[in-house]
């Protein structure tokens, strides 16, 4: 995780002369959707397989910060094949502050961010269901890119740490099993869309 974060924090350094601020956009509210790709890893997701997935999030722009900050809210959920049951989901809801960096261009810039969430895993096969819930903390950055007066397109990837709780399954005839907690890792790499809403 602090590679990671060294990495984030290196890139920005480097682009920090040929990127901006302004490409934000205009309005001090976004609605923004993502399509993403989620690769886990650890003992949490042993056996699973990287899933597609979406986000939906509602940025604010700090105005004490001239824009640079913002914080986001939403909800994250993704799809993984594991073995031969079905499909295991992750359905979360996050809060996300950002910083992005000064620079010279109006139409780029990047950013910096960190992510706090909390997250259900689900998963079912033959009658049997199971479920989980813990917390995820993620570091990581991305590119804004101006696609028009109120549109940004949002490039980014993080790096996350997960710690799940017990793990409890249900069996269809009745009764069920908890398995013990469990911690894993994720990398979420996202492609998508703000929409500044309303005025400045």
């Amino acid at each position: 995780m602090r590679r990671v974060g060294q990495l984030v924090g290196g890139l920005a350094v480097l682009l920090l002369p040929a990127f901006g601020a302004r490409a934000q956009t205009a309005a001090t509210y976004s609605l923004q959707g993502s399509g993403i790709f989620v690769i886990p890893g650890g003992t949490a997701f042993a056996d699973t397989k990287s899933g597609p997935g979406v986000e939906l999030q509602l940025r604010r722009k700090m105005k004490w910060s001239s824009g640079l900050w913002s914080i986001g809210g939403g909800v994250q959920y993704s799809r993984h094949d594991v073995g031969a049951a079905n499909p295991l989901t992750l359905t979360g809801v996050f809060l996300e502050p950002r910083r992005v960096f000064e620079g010279s261009s109006s139409r780029f810039a990047p950013y910096g961010s960190l992510r706090a969430a909390l997250f259900q895993q689900s998963l079912s096969a033959e009658g049997t269901s199971g479920s989980a819930t813990g917390g995820q903390l993620n570091v990581g950055g991305g590119l804004l890119i101006v696609a028009g007066s109120s549109i940004n397109i949002d490039l980014g990837a993080t790096f996350g740490l997960l710690k799940f709780g017990e793990y409890s399954v249900t069996f269809v005839e009745g009764g069920g099993i908890t398995s013990p907690a469990s911690s894993g890792t994720n990398i979420v790499l996202r492609a998508g869309l703000a929409i500044g809403l309303g005025s400045k």
